[in-house]
């Protein structure tokens, strides 16, 4: 099974919406007669709160009018079946990504959505949402490389020396209340940076368990930026164009038309669309073979996919110094006793931000950075030398591992394993537990979390 990658073509346009929406007249084609007038909408446009919702609406109904199922824990994936035949549908905003058991079944996918929507096909899908996908006809491989690159470069950690772990063994990180404050906005990017790279790196999914934290402290657009919201798109030259309404008329149409298609969207994620025919399985986006897709790198081979961040980890390394540092072996120091430093000395926060918040978008990939960063990030208000340096040790352990990635084979069975686990009070402030737990899909890991217990 190869998955393919496709764009739509101003996707919010085709949204029908559901509500009267008026729009006052554009500069320049003010009617003279009626200068006060305005203008009731047909169609979505960009900037049009209802946009996104209009767009799924009608890709949703044109994939369940294609026989497609929507899957009930994934709205975004859709599902049409036939026999022996299988054909999944992801859909992410104008996004879509697909698969199916036969290479027939993908053509016939790409020729019905063209006819009904104007695509940009991607062929293999090798990269996306910063994810480095590698296929082969065993595997698929994940990565995060290119942003870790990123990443190391942003925090001056090209050249650092690489360690094992991304934290000190049995580490006791607490809030530190008397150490010394450092740049909030700098803290804040490093940990930043560092989640991202949780997409791929269940090792840095400790992170996850201060999530909500960085959340507070992060403007609203960055946080949306990171979600994937579906207002990000490019300044379009007509005002109305930016009508807050148009993301959601777009995935409205797109998912109405996967849905005409025989495609089931999924209940959990709304923008993954499935087809399935027997043993045949479509999972849309046809943009030719995918490479690059939202910073990740893919690579697809006869023997499966393979994604990374190396680029970004390549960046990141050169942003932050890190370039030429001699790596480390582990993410953190065996035993680490990382805690909040009340009496250490407070650093710049903008600088701690940035690598943070650079390292966390590596986490798309690299999840064996997510415990790691996860227990920088919580001392973001008030970052000591002792935190920064903890984070240095990330960007060590980065250099020595910048082409990891995620590997997924092609001739894996299917069997669902999960691994779960807690460690006892590890939160040197709080006194509070973590969990954490991975997935796999045969020998693929497709999922892992790590969260601090409340």
């Amino acid at each position: 099974m190869v998955v393919y990658q496709m764009d739509v073509k101003t996707a919010f346009l085709n949204g029908n919406l559901r509500e009267e929406v008026y729009v006052s007249q554009a500069d320049g084609f003010v009617d003279p007669y009626n200068p006060n007038h305005v203008y009731k909408l047909k169609k979505a446009l960009y900037g049009l709160k209802q946009a996104p919702c209009a767009w799924y609406d009608m890709l949703s109904s044109f994939l369940i009018s294609q026989d497609f199922s929507k899957v009930s824990v994934d709205p975004t994936l859709f599902i049409r079946r036939n026999s022996n035949d299988l054909l999944l549908v992801r859909i992410y905003v104008d996004d879509i990504i697909f698969a199916a058991s036969t290479p027939e079944l993908c053509d016939i996918f790409a020729k019905i959505t063209c006819l009904k929507f104007k695509m940009s096909m991607m062929g293999k899908i090798s990269f996306f949402f910063g994810l480095q996908i590698s296929q082969s006809p065993r595997d698929i491989f994940i990565n995060q490389s290119k942003y870790a690159f990123e990443s190391l470069k942003k925090s001056s950690f090209e050249s650092c020396d690489p360690v094992d772990t991304p934290m000190v063994e049995k580490s006791k990180l607490d809030e530190d209340k008397e150490g010394k404050a450092i740049d909030q906005s700098h803290y804040r990017g490093m940990i930043g940076t560092l989640l991202y790279l949780t997409a791929s790196r269940p090792d840095l999914q400790l992170l996850n368990a201060c999530v909500p934290d960085i959340r507070l402290g992060l403007p609203k657009n960055t946080y949306m930026l990171l979600k994937g919201s579906f207002d990000t798109y490019e300044e379009p030259s007509i005002e109305a164009l930016m009508l807050k309404q148009a993301p959601h008329a777009w995935y409205d149409m797109l998912s109405s038309f996967l849905i005409s298609e025989d495609f089931s969207k999924g209940s959990v994620d709304l923008t993954l669309f499935i087809c399935r025919n027997d043993n045949d399985l479509l999972l849309m986006s046809m943009m030719g073979k995918i490479s690059f897709f939202l910073g990740l790198q893919i690579s697809q081979s006869p023997k499966g996919i393979f994604i990374n961040q190396s680029k970004y980890a390549l960046e990141s390394l050169k942003k932050y110094g890190f370039k030429s540092c001699n790596p480390v072996d582990t993410p953190m120091v065996e035993k680490s006793k990382l805690n909040e430093d009340k009496e250490g000395k407070a650093v710049d926060l903008s600088h701690y931000h940035g690598m943070i918040g650079t390292l966390f978008y590596l986490t798309a990939g690299r999840h064996d950075l997510q415990f790691a960063i996860c227990m920088r990030s919580r001392y973001q208000a008030r970052p000591t030398e002792k935190h920064v340096h903890a984070v240095k040790r990330i960007f060590r352990y980065l250099r020595g591992t910048v082409h990891w990635g995620l590997w997924y084979p092609k001739d894996s069975f299917v069997a669902l394993i999960t691994f779960a686990d807690a460690n006892h009070a590890g939160c040197q402030d709080a006194r509070r537990s973590t969990s954490g737990s991975v997935q796999f899909l045969g020998e693929r890991l497709i999922s892992w979390s790590s969260k601090r217990q409340k």
